[in-house]
């Protein structure tokens, strides 16, 4: 008769290393998953600041037309950065308004304006554009 020596038999050897595979798949999924959305929010968050440079008080006249934001800026600021410019005029937007937002819970003196402002483009947005009405303290 043999002695066996204490130790793991073949099987259970494949059985832990199968198992330990299995979590590390696990873990290289959520990982890249992580990753994925990190990518996203960031170009989201891009997209966010870039729609900014189009939400100034003239908006309404951009109505249903697709324009960059250095057309936008053009009238407000003095840009000489041919790179600054050539970045400007790659972000457009096409620009849709909805006016007037009635709201019934709120009294028929309204002391300002709503117009919905939705942007499009990679990331589409939606904004409310506020605006007082006359004199608030009559």
């Amino acid at each position: 008769m043999k002695n066996f020596k204490d130790g793991f038999t073949l099987i259970e050897v494949l059985v832990s290393v199968m198992l330990i595979s299995i979590v590390i798949l696990g873990l290289m999924k959520i990982n890249s998953q992580t990753q994925d959305m990190t990518i996203y929010i960031t170009q989201r968050e891009k997209a966010v600041w870039v729609d900014s440079l189009f939400l100034y008080d003239d908006i309404k006249e951009q109505a249903d037309k697709e324009i960059n934001a250095y057309d936008m800026l053009l009238k407000r600021y003095k840009l000489s950065n041919d790179e600054s410019i050539s970045i400007l005029k790659e972000a457009q937007r096409k620009i849709y308004i909805e006016e007037q937002i009635e709201d019934e819970n709120t009294s028929k003196e309204r002391i300002f304006d709503v117009d919905q402002v939705k942007l499009g483009g990679d990331f589409a947005s939606l904004f409310y554009l506020m605006r007082l009405q006359g004199d608030v303290a009559k």
